[in-house]
């Protein structure tokens, strides 16, 4: 029984996803697929119980498979994800002062240490 469980999917050559559940930071699960779909996600998380909160990049297959297997579970978006995200959009020097400001906000995400923060 986990209280948080991190979940992403790494894809690897020839086309394989390998989904990857971890805990305390430790690989508790994983599955092999041919993409992050809601079933593949189903498979790999039906093996434990719900935890309270799922930290996740918020892929659309995942969020799926949340909603019918873990009704109840928290979302976490994945700090280091929502950087990348950012820096996808603005890349690593935008030009307009909202981008700098997102750009500047984005990178104090991992920074913080209490809820305060």
């Amino acid at each position: 029984v986990f209280d948080e469980i991190q979940v992403d999917g790494i894809y690897l050559r020839h086309g394989w996803c390998l989904l990857i559940a971890i805990a305390h930071g430790r690989v508790i699960g994983w599955q092999w697929c041919d993409r992050e779909k809601a079933e593949a996600w189903t498979v790999l998380l039906q093996h434990f119980p719900e935890p309270k909160v799922v930290v996740t990049d918020g892929g659309s297959g995942l969020m799926k498979a949340l909603k019918e297997f873990w009704p109840n579970v928290k979302i976490q978006r994945c700090l280091v994800h929502i950087q990348h995200n950012v820096r996808t959009y603005l890349t690593l020097n935008p030009r307009l002062p909202a981008g700098k400001s997102l750009r500047r906000l984005s990178l104090k995400l991992t920074k913080i240490q209490t809820q305060e923060a």
